[in-house]
């Protein structure tokens, strides 16, 4: 959940980022869409890609692209930014996640054909997935 200060906030901080800076002639979207876009995605535990891009009326790739975009400028400003809600609302996530998919101590989950995940984890290695190459 982002409330509007927050979202507010969010678009102060990465408008600046290069990436969403206009190189070309074709306009884009503003910067508020891409980040509606990725939270719709990322926000509502795994919103069907194309369900969402329907929502917004955007083609099936531009979906991709946007959350990527994102993506690389939230990483770019670091963790110590971006956090994870407050106390009550991360035990609240933990206990979606163990009531609905049975994990225990689980903050959030990633899809790893869109974020690159570099290195295993220390503990149950074997459960780490990526599709990137």
């Amino acid at each position: 959940r982002v409330g509007c200060p927050t979202f507010d906030c969010l678009i102060h901080l990465v408008k600046w980022n290069p990436i969403f800076q206009l190189t070309g002639k074709r306009p884009q979207h503003q910067v508020q869409y891409k980040l509606e876009c990725f939270l719709l995605q990322y926000g509502s535990c795994g919103t069907d890609p194309l369900q969402a891009a329907h929502k917004l009326m955007i083609e099936f790739g531009m979906m991709f692209l946007y959350c990527q975009r994102v993506v690389q400028a939230l990483w770019e400003l670091g963790v110590h930014i971006v956090l994870w809600g407050d106390d009550e609302c991360r035990q609240e996530t933990f206990e979606y996640i163990m009531d609905v998919y049975g994990f225990l101590d689980c903050i959030g989950m990633l899809y790893g054909t869109l974020i690159h995940l570099t290195q295993m984890p220390d503990d149950n290695a074997f459960s780490f997935i990526c599709c990137k190459k």
